[in-house]
């Protein structure tokens, strides 16, 4: 057994789905929280801005779902007619709206302009960001020295990284399409999957999936209650117009950190 509680592992074995977790001590959202602060007590100012570089370079969410926009928003009928199944009355009342939004706000151009090139790097980039800023949680969680270079280590795996998100991001959304339910619980199936694979550069990026779907299996709720745990601190983010998300969104990246590494510590 490795020193984070795994099976001993090499790349070349079949994956072995994890035996029960009988042994993992339960915790709750608590005392998640209590090891995140206690992790970045000393370590906040490093922990914000490391958090949201990594934010802006899309490596904190491992799902993240992004309309890009024609910033130039020029249709005909010909393209609404290339519609599957497009009601063309009802996609004309959203051209025109958007024309007349265009036209109202100039200024919003050279904005989803931005925010469109934004969102394919980090679809891009993404992917290796997050492997990287988990590594960073996890040296600091684990009392080693945590690094801003961290957040840009794992661009060596720059495709298993790309397939990681694209991966995750195809099976959410394909649970999705059958109700919201599904494509929120395949979330969380999948959920420890950039962890895994900071943690054991080794694992492929099937091997990561199997692994955290078999120990998520049972312990989806409990993740569910951490997150749901933050929702007043999210509340006092939005009066703050955001500004509060700065500390809460580190705080909220460390305990789910910890959650990985308790849930890890049973998987023996």
């Amino acid at each position: 057994m490795d020193n984070n509680g795994f099976n001993e592992y090499t790349p070349n074995d079949p994956f072995t789905p994890a035996p029960p977790q009988t042994e993992r001590p339960y915790y709750r959202a608590r005392d998640f929280r209590a090891a995140a602060r206690k992790a970045l007590q000393g370590f906040w100012l490093m922990a914000i801005v490391v958090t949201f570089v990594a934010a802006l370079l899309g490596g904190t969410s491992q799902v993240s779902f992004s309309v890009n926009a024609d910033v130039n928003y020029e249709f005909d009928s010909t393209e609404l007619a290339s519609v599957p199944g497009a009601d063309e009355s009802v996609l004309a009342q959203y051209v025109d709206w958007m024309e007349s939004m265009n036209d109202r706000f100039p200024a919003l151009k050279p904005l989803m302009a931005f925010l469109s090139v934004l969102a394919a790097v980090q679809l891009i980039i993404g992917g290796p960001v997050t492997l990287g800023y988990n590594r960073f949680k996890l040296h600091r969680l684990d009392g080693e020295e945590a690094k801003f270079s961290d957040l840009f280590s794992c661009f060596n795996r720059f495709l298993d990284g790309l397939w990681m998100r694209i991966r995750t991001i195809l099976q959410v959304f394909a649970w999705a399409l059958l109700f919201i339910i599904p494509g929120i619980v395949a979330a969380y199936r999948y959920a420890m999957v950039p962890y895994l694979m900071a943690d054991h550069p080794e694992m492929t990026v099937a091997q990561a999936f199997d692994r955290s779907k078999a120990m998520m299996k049972g312990h989806k709720g409990e993740l569910f209650l951490l997150h749901l745990s933050f929702i007043g601190w999210l509340f006092l983010s939005a009066l703050t117009l955001g500004l509060g998300g700065l500390v809460v969104s580190p705080y909220m990246q460390f305990a789910e950190t910890a959650f990985y590494r308790n849930l890890a510590a049973g998987n023996t």
